[in-house]
């Protein structure tokens, strides 16, 4: 999947990171934010461990990371992310 960039030096992705993950926990996903100020990685999935091993678990995963000015992300979607 492509990179977006947003240009802001207000934006602070730990935040973003965390407002993500309640999120999608609001609505179900096990989710997860790893990393600091710099950049961060929020993970995400949905089903149980038997939809996993049926192949009916999706998961994603998306880095997010600040550029002096400006935000990078890019997602990744798959069915093998452990969630801890």
């Amino acid at each position: 999947m492509e990179a977006r960039f947003y240009n802001s030096k207000e934006i602070n992705i730990e935040q973003v990171a965390v407002d993500l993950v309640r999120a999608y926990q609001a609505m179900g996903y096990q989710a997860q934010n790893i990393g600091n100020y710099e950049q961060m990685i929020v993970q995400l999935k949905k089903g149980s461990e038997l939809e996993a091993l049926i192949g009916m678990q999706a998961a994603l995963s998306t880095s997010l990371k600040s550029c002096l000015t400006r935000l990078s992300m890019s997602s990744t979607f798959s069915d093998s992310i452990h969630i801890a």
